[in-house]
């Protein structure tokens, strides 16, 4: 994705099965021949950024000229990326950030580096239904679990960071993936697979049952999954350690918590969340959520401030808060009673 490498991926016009019209995008590296001698070329990771000629043209270096190919989804994506403002709102007006988010965190979780988003920058299809957001679609995973780890490189051990490389290799991504709201949703993503998928009860039976018919079917393991139980072991409880300190408790932090009076209305509450909330509800009703982090010069930096603009009666408002997860279930609560005065 970029003018000059999103779509030096192979683009295509594509059809679901619902014969909804699709814009689909392969992520890969660049490469461009550099002037003889030189027996190099100029390689560029799969990016976001804005690439243009002279007077603003964005760049379309694979592009079939006067073809069917139509990048005008794509540069449209690649304008929201790069807002210099409303940044929050012109990228999910586009993107479906939450998949995107579990997308990315579902390659760190399994050790895929040769992903985009991480080491090597490639293997995932970009996507866009017609009447839908930009979506994720994974391909080429046959890199996990610990396995062929780049040599001196970090990329893929157990205690890898969650946001290596991919500074360096996609500054776009990585802009999005620490912005507040969208950072949100990485670590939710982190933190489900950690609890679900990755707990030893339910990933090794399965991985025991396959080995188990391999074996019978006069296949022989290259190895032996005990290394990969233990990465996997390993990973989750490293994913479990860096969201925890990430979190923080449901709670309402206007005037520390306490009832007070005010003539503002609407008010602006706020408070913070665990980042398995996605939704906050006053009274029953959900109200659009602002996050920020806790502190942003803190190390490491909390995405669990949210601040709500809540309408407010004369007099007496007590205010009943619930913290709600993807699934609609409760995280946390918290109450409080604002009296506006006239």
């Amino acid at each position: 994705m970029t003018q000059s490498t999103f779509h030096h991926l192979t683009s295509a016009s594509a059809a679901r099965a619902d014969f909804i019209a699709v814009s689909m995008f392969r992520t890969d590296p660049f490469t461009r021949p550099l002037p003889t001698p030189s027996p190099f070329t100029n390689y560029v990771n799969a990016t976001l950024q804005n690439f243009a000629t002279t007077g603003g043209v964005k760049k379309q270096e694979r592009a079939v000229k006067d073809s069917a190919h139509n990048f005008a989804s794509l540069f449209a994506l690649v304008d929201a990326a790069n807002a210099q403002s409303d940044y929050t709102s012109q990228v999910d007006a586009l993107v479906d950030t939450e998949q995107w988010m579990r997308i990315l965190a579902w390659e760190r979780f399994v050790g895929n580096w040769d992903s985009y988003g991480w080491y090597n920058g490639h293997n995932t299809y970009a996507y866009k239904p017609t009447n839908n957001k930009w979506q994720l679609l994974l391909w080429d995973i046959d890199v996990q679990f610990g396995d062929l780890v780049p040599l001196g490189q970090t990329a893929g051990l157990y205690n890898d960071d969650f946001f290596s490389y991919v500074q360096t290799t996609e500054p776009l991504l990585y802009q999005m993936m620490t912005h507040p709201p969208f950072q949100r949703a990485y670590w939710r993503g982190l933190e489900e697979g950690a609890i679900g998928p990755m707990l030893y009860t339910k990933v090794e039976p399965v991985m025991d049952a396959n080995n188990a018919a391999l074996i019978a079917n006069g296949v022989t393991p290259n190895g032996s999954i005990t290394s990969a139980k233990a990465w996997i072991a390993n990973r989750r409880g490293f994913i479990l350690t860096k969201v925890a300190a990430r979190n923080a408790l449901f709670e309402i932090t206007s005037n520390n918590g306490n009832n007070f009076t005010t003539s503002q209305n609407p008010y602006p509450l706020t408070g913070n969340a665990p980042v398995s909330v996605v939704t906050i509800k006053v009274n029953g009703t959900a109200h659009v959520a602002t996050w920020d982090f806790l502190d942003p010069n803190a190390t490491p930096k909390k995405p669990v401030k949210w601040t709500i603009s809540v309408p407010l009666n004369a007099g007496v408002n007590v205010l009943s808060l619930q913290g709600i997860d993807r699934s609609g279930s409760l995280v946390g609560s918290d109450s409080i009673t604002i009296t506006r005065s006239p």
